[in-house]
């Protein structure tokens, strides 16, 4: 991919950056990714019709990989290396004269001041043995790695009918969102798994860069807020179950599972979540119930509290409140008090996606109440809840002290991460400020 990139930003003579972030595995994948010079336009050729910009980049991009392998020095690699450089003089020969002496420069050029003078190659054959290079070689901090990120799965509200359309998409470090996959049509609720199962698998292994773990970040309207998202695993069906292979384990057991708001995102951030958030990154964070009958009779139990009453008293919760409630969030009266939590501004929540089954409504609130104010802040709930849902996993001999958190899940929605709509768009490679 360096070769390529700097294969690019020569013929293209802008900064350049690709609309998708590639992994190729042999160099011939390379050239492919050649074509369609100018962000895949159309305009391979120069208006004047004599300049083939896609065969000057394949020929320049040769002429680099031959570079490239002749420092690595297998004597077996020499004969298709000739026959490789060979090949590139007589290509070259009807291009222009800077292509055909740039070319010539990275076949025999090295260093400036070699240190020693070597003869010439013979008549017919081309020498690649440099001791150094400088077009060529990375410079002293080593091969740029693949950029890490994380991913991003957007969710949207029904379209036809029963079908989500969905998106995954790479958030790289650097702030920009690369489109990896997409069903505009969409599926059914039932088979989101299943079809997202490919994509983010495939996905999670490009932003998994060094140390760096990607995080997974699901944008999805709040009918399914409730939907298992952590405990979805990315092994194909019929595959073997072993639960500590990191790569068939439950999603939410390994990595940091981020739950954001479909709709809210449509607009620019509300100056109410914007603040709120900010001073749950701060911490000290305290819980407040979602529902204030909750606490003392449940989810299922009387004096329920209007959506208006709990849009007032959410709105009243000090900046660093969590909103905590023992079901679901996605229908019936937990979906009118997220609805209005979301109005508040609130962007940390913590529920119970089961709706049933339970009875302890207030072990739960006391508890997680407890989780809130250890974590100190939005950032620290990630590690804790990871650890009780490991906790709780095991079928047959579960935590007795986490069992509280069965199902337990965590809206953590930073208005800022992925930028929203409210942040000026720029072409890939170019930063606000600079000419494009």
């Amino acid at each position: 991919m360096q070769l390529v990139g700097d294969t690019k930003r020569r013929m293209i003579q802008d900064p350049y950056h690709p609309g998708v972030e590639h992994d190729p595995r042999t160099w011939r994948e390379g050239v492919g990714l050649l074509y369609d010079l100018r962000d895949g336009a159309g305009r391979a050729k120069e208006p004047d019709g004599e300049r083939d910009l896609e065969l000057e980049a394949v020929l320049l991009y040769s002429a680099r990989v031959a570079a490239a392998v002749s420092r690595l020095g297998h004597d077996r690699d020499l004969p298709h290396l000739r026959d490789l450089s060979g090949w590139l003089t007589g290509e070259a020969e009807p291009l222009s004269y800077v292509i055909r002496e740039e070319i010539r420069q990275i076949l025999h050029g090295g260093s400036p001041a070699p240190e020693a003078p070597r003869a010439a190659a013979p008549p017919g054959t081309v020498e690649l043995r440099k001791p150094e290079r400088r077009d060529v070689e990375p410079g002293p901090g080593g091969p740029p790695t693949r950029r890490r990120g994380d991913v991003i799965v957007e969710i949207d509200p029904l379209l036809y009918g029963d079908r989500y359309p969905w998106r995954v998409k790479l958030l790289l470090e650097d702030g920009m969102v690369t489109p990896l996959h997409a069903d505009d049509e969409g599926v059914p609720r039932a088979l989101l798994r299943e079809r997202l199962r490919e994509p983010v698998a495939a996905a999670l292994d490009q932003g998994d860069v060094g140390e760096h773990l990607a995080e997974l970040h699901v944008v999805l309207p709040r009918e399914l807020f409730d939907e298992p998202l952590d405990d979805w695993r990315l092994a194909p069906p019929g595959a073997d179950d072993d639960g500590f292979d990191p790569r068939t384990m439950p999603l939410g057991l390994r990595r940091v599972v981020i739950l954001k708001d479909r709709r809210r995102r449509d607009q620019p951030a509300t100056p109410e979540w914007k603040k709120r958030f900010k001073r749950a990154s701060l911490g000290p964070m305290t819980a407040v119930p979602l529902r204030r009958e909750a606490p003392a009779h449940g989810h299922d139990g009387p004096r329920r509290e209007g959506g208006h009453v709990a849009y007032a008293r959410l709105s009243e919760a000090p900046g660093t409140a969590v909103p905590v409630y023992c079901g679901e969030v996605g229908r019936g009266a937990g979906a009118t008090a997220m609805d209005a939590a979301l109005a508040a501004g609130h962007g940390v929540v913590i529920w119970r996606r089961c709706a049933t089954g339970h009875t302890d409504c207030a072990e739960f609130h006391e508890r997680a109440a407890r989780l809130v104010c250890e974590a100190g802040n939005a950032e620290g709930l990630h590690r804790r809840v990871r650890n009780l849902r490991i906790r709780c996993g095991d079928p047959d001999f579960p935590d007795p002290d986490a069992l509280w958190a069965r199902s337990i899940a965590l809206l953590f929605d930073d208005p800022d991460r992925p930028p929203g709509p409210d942040t000026p768009l720029h072409a890939p490679g170019v930063r606000p400020g600079t000419a494009p």
